[in-house]
Order: C-alpha cells, then sequence, then structure tokens
C-alpha cells in the first residue's frame, strides 16, 4: 500500500498534463485526477494567501497567487492543518527571482507568520496580577518568567514593523509610505479576550523582553533596559505585560541546572 500511496503522491506532484498514475489506476481516471491534482494546488495556494495578507496586499492578488503555485509546486505540506502551510515561504521569498526589488516583502511574510503563530497557539494558564503582588525585590532577584505560548518577540534590521503595522491598517494606508532604516523590534501576543495584539517597542521595552527570553531574572532584565533607555517606564510597561497575559509562569535562573 505505502508504494500505491508513493506513486499517487508522485503523480499528484507531476507537472505533466498526463500524470504518471500508478498501474492499479485505470488510465482513463487521468482527467479525473488533473482536476483532483488542480484542487489540490488551488487549496495550497488559497491557503498561503490566507496566511500572508500584508504581502497580498502590496504585490496584488494576481502576482501572489502566480508565485504562491510556484511555492506549492517546490513545497509540499507536512502537516495535515493548512494553517502550519508557508511556514518556509519568509526564506523562500529571499531567494525569489521576481521578488528580489522588493526586499522587505520576507520580513511582511515573516510578520504575518507570527501573527497567525501568536492566533492559532494553545491556550493556557497565564500569571495575573495575585500572582506577582508577592514578590520582593530579593525574590526579583532570583526569579524568571516563562513567556505565555502566544507571545512571538521578533527583531528586524529595517523598520519594517511599522511598515506591517500602517499596511495592516485599512486607514494607515498612505501614498508616502517608506521603510525607515532604523531596526525595530515587535510583540505580538494573544490578550486573555482572545485577540491579537501588536506592540512596536522602544529601546528599554525590547531590551527588558530580550533579557527575560534569554532567561535572565526580572530585576537583571529591569536594570539592563533602565541603563539602555532612561525613559523607560519600567512600571507601566510590565504592569501591561501582565495585564495582556503575557506571562505563563515563573522559574529561578540559579536552579537551570
Amino acid at each position: 500500500m505505502s508504494r500505491f500511496h508513493d506513486a499517487v503522491f508522485a503523480a499528484l506532484r507531476a507537472p505533466e498534463a498526463d500524470p504518471p498514475l500508478p498501474s492499479s489506476i485505470p488510465q482513463d481516471f487521468a482527467s479525473r485526477f488533473r482536476v483532483y491534482r488542480n484542487t489540490v494546488y488551488d487549496g495550497l495556494v488559497r491557503a498561503l494567501c490566507d496566511n500572508h495578507p500584508t504581502v497580498m496586499g502590496v504585490v496584488g492578488e494576481d502576482w501572489m497567487r502566480a508565485c504562491a503555485r510556484i511555492y506549492a509546486a517546490e513545497v509540499w505540506p507536512d502537516q495535515p492543518s493548512l494553517m502550519a502551510y508557508g511556514r518556509t515561504f519568509p526564506d523562500w521569498l529571499r531567494t525569489f527571482e521576481p521578488a528580489k526589488d522588493l526586499p522587505y516583502l520576507a520580513d511582511l511574510a515573516r510578520l504575518d507568520r507570527l501573527w497567525l503563530d501568536s492566533f492559532f497557539a494553545p491556550d493556557e494558564p497565564i500569571l495575573g496580577s495575585e500572582a506577582f503582588a508577592g514578590l520582593t525585590p530579593e525574590a526579583m532577584a532570583t526569579t524568571g518568567v516563562q513567556f505565555s505560548r502566544s507571545v512571538q518577540i521578533a527583531t528586524f534590521e529595517t523598520a519594517v514593523v511599522s511598515l506591517w503595522l500602517a499596511l495592516r491598517d485599512p486607514d494607515g494606508v498612505t501614498e508616502d509610505l517608506e521603510l525607515g532604516a532604523h531596526p525595530e523590534t515587535i510583540l505580538i501576543l494573544r490578550d486573555p479576550g482572545g485577540d491579537v495584539l501588536t506592540r512596536c517597542l522602544k529601546p528599554g521595552q525590547a531590551l527588558f523582553l530580550s533579557a527575560l527570553s534569554q532567561g535572565d531574572t526580572l530585576l537583571s532584565s529591569a536594570d539592563r533596559a533602565v541603563a539602555c533607555d532612561e525613559n523607560y517606564q519600567i512600571t507601566e510597561h510590565f504592569s501591561e505585560l501582565i495585564r495582556l497575559g503575557a506571562f505563563s509562569a515563573f522559574f529561578y535562573p540559579s536552579q537551570k541546572d
């Protein structure tokens, strides 16, 4: 049976007008199989377009569908859910010749994927304000936090985060949109109400979250962020993160080993 499945799979991916069907399938079935194969590819193309709406908004539906068809011919799904399809699409776009004139396109695709990953992240218990209420400064010096699974943090070499946020906002797109040259960091997470929220982080905010993600304690992360950005409002930022459900558990770095 595995040989049969392998042969059908090969026929699905074959570009020929008459697919090389297994010998056990009547050859007069070829025309119906071509319809099935086209339906499979159309599903992959629609999934890739749906998973990357910002990219499609920039290049247009026709360009995106043509690009998605080429990608689908090269990259087959490795999971049953089409939500996961296109995980390699951002890196693939960097090598796609017709996209060479749009070097930021791959980063827009990555941001679309991060949003999708946050939206579909599994539900889990979160640490509320009461969990932090009893932490003394001494305790904060030995306590780290684990991010909720919906939290996505990414830094880009250009201001593509601001561009992506503007493109996602129907009222934010203007004719004079430009890609800034300064680096930006984004936070994407799903709040307790189920809404996916996005934040373009200031330097202190970005460093605080980066330090926490690397396993630093709460106190050490806060000290590093304040030292980097004298305007950083640690209390305000930390309170917002707790309110949005950014943390799922405590851990103790000194006890990791």
